[in-house]
């Protein structure tokens, strides 16, 4: 079987692999699936990606289903074909907002306390967004946490967050939240991406108190000093609740 990538193992790529259950076509699966590993930093700008051959021995898919998906992604500019050198990933153009503020933080600064409470914590087979954006194995375990977060008496956000399980201690201290803190302070670089959603039917429960609103959806990364990816975490907050400063020099 040809080599992947000099840095990643087939297994695990073997994330990219399609649902054959599913309705989604696979080769639209598999696009998605490649778009979202892109993302969570499994290839960089100007990086090669897998061919056609390698993605249809490695992942069971016809080489028609490869070559689709590579057109879609094609097509979105994420990736780009260089004649007699193969397929690599599109560098993006990236703006530097400056230092990463915590949220704990930016709410400190405008004199609001935020609490967590609420808190779910399981450890379990990590789902195919955990697998991709703490680039684990198939099958690899995951301590997953869910837990709300309030200022004031009101619920201001929701967060899911997850962390390779060999990580965590066994059994689980009394006071996680303490010992998350603790386990993040190794946290040296983050990647951060916001975006706009729709609230789910539990986060309209849970967040806007039944009330349909725009919901801002804070996907977050946290590295190591050696690269290694420590944690995973998801938080939405209503949209007229998070505002986002910074100056750009020109």
């Amino acid at each position: 079987m040809p080599a992947m990538h000099a840095g990643l193992d087939d297994e695990r790529l073997l994330v990219l692999r399609p649902d054959p259950d599913s309705p989604v076509p696979l080769y639209l699966q598999l696009s998605e699936r490649i778009a979202a590993a892109i993302q969570a930093g499994f290839w960089h700008g100007d990086e090669p990606l897998p061919s056609e051959r390698a993605l249809t021995d490695l992942l069971d898919v016809s080489r028609v289903t490869a070559r689709k998906a590579l057109d879609l992604l094609c097509e979105r500019g994420l990736i780009s074909r260089r004649h007699g050198s193969g397929t690599y990933v599109t560098s993006q153009l990236e703006v530097d907002l400056g230092g990463y503020v915590p949220l704990t933080e930016r709410l400190a600064a405008r004199g609001l306390e935020l609490r967590f409470g609420q808190q779910l914590a399981e450890v379990d087979i990590a789902e195919q967004d955990e697998m991709l954006q703490l680039q684990l194995a198939v099958n690899a375990r995951v301590l997953r946490v869910m837990r709300t977060g309030g200022v004031d008496d009101e619920v201001y956000c929701v967060e899911r967050l997850a962390l390779p399980a060999v990580a965590a201690p066994d059994p689980l201290p009394e006071n996680l939240q303490e010992w998350l803190q603790g386990y993040r302070r190794s946290v040296v670089r983050v990647i951060q991406k916001i975006t706009a959603c729709s609230p789910t039917s539990a986060l309209l429960d849970v967040l806007c108190k039944g009330q349909e609103q725009a919901l801002l959806r804070i996907e977050q990364q946290e590295f190591a000093h050696d690269g290694r990816i420590l944690l995973f975490s998801t938080v939405w907050v209503k949209g007229g609740d998070y505002t986002l400063l910074t100056e750009l020099q020109c």
